[in-house]
């Protein structure tokens, strides 16, 4: 099986996790109250972007095309690792959100029960 074909592959799945990440509405919120709402929108447009010349090398490769360009596999395999970091610290970024939203709570109930 060739590398590139297997490389191209994996990363599109990970880039479309990425992406469902990026697209919920929480996450967006969240980058959005910090100022990234911009930042975002071009990650995702060149993300989607990334994801079609991925399926062009898939489409190649169940055509029989055979792309030799070693370099070019270590350069998606690049952009997989980098997405995958992306992803955990957006998972990171989803889970401190919630804690300091249940923190929050938890002080509210504490002070509004303290008076018993």
């Amino acid at each position: 099986m060739d590398p590139i074909f297997l490389a191209s592959t994996a990363t599109t799945w990970v880039l479309n996790k990425l992406l469902d990440h990026l697209r919920e509405a929480a996450i967006q919120a969240l980058l959005g109250s910090e100022g990234f709402s911009k930042e975002v929108k071009h990650l995702i447009h060149a993300l989607d972007r990334a994801n079609l010349v991925l399926g062009s090398v898939t489409a190649g490769a169940t055509a029989g095309v055979m792309i030799g360009n070693q370099e070019l596999a270590r350069q998606i395999t690049e952009v997989q690792e980098q997405a995958v970091k992306l992803v955990k610290y957006l998972d990171k970024l989803r889970y401190y959100d919630t804690e300091e939203k249940n923190s929050r709570k938890y002080e509210f109930w504490c002070k509004r029960f303290s008076h018993f």
